[in-house]
């Protein structure tokens, strides 16, 4: 296959990617690529009890179980947030303090919101 075609080809597969992803909602996408990242990764070699992160969370307090912790990833790793005290909504970003740490996930406490841009 020459170059031509070869980036033809790439062209329209990156065009089909970007038709699937549109299918799907932001937050699940945002879900199974935290979970395919996470599952080579061990949290504990990136993350200790006391760290303060920027976290962006895509999952919002009450929007499953628990009204209290939102969901977010720091460095492919999925984190649950205890937001109590913030009105965190979807992809707002805020400074967690990591309370937990385990093989696969982290646990942490908002402190503040922070700026993202």
């Amino acid at each position: 296959m020459d170059e031509d075609n070869m980036e033809a080809r790439i062209d329209k597969l990156e065009e089909r990617i970007k038709a699937i992803e549109d299918i799907f909602a932001p937050r699940i996408i945002d879900r199974q690529s935290s979970h395919v990242e996470a599952s080579g990764n061990d949290a504990r070699d990136e993350l200790d009890v006391g760290d303060v992160k920027t976290i962006k969370i895509f999952d919002p307090p009450g929007s499953g179980n628990d009204p209290d912790h939102g969901v977010g990833k720091i460095k492919g790793i999925i984190t649950f947030v205890d937001c109590r005290g913030l009105d965190v909504e979807q992809d707002d970003v805020v400074h967690c303090r990591i309370t937990d740490v385990q093989e696969n996930a982290a646990e942490g406490v908002a402190t503040q919101f922070a700026d993202y841009e």
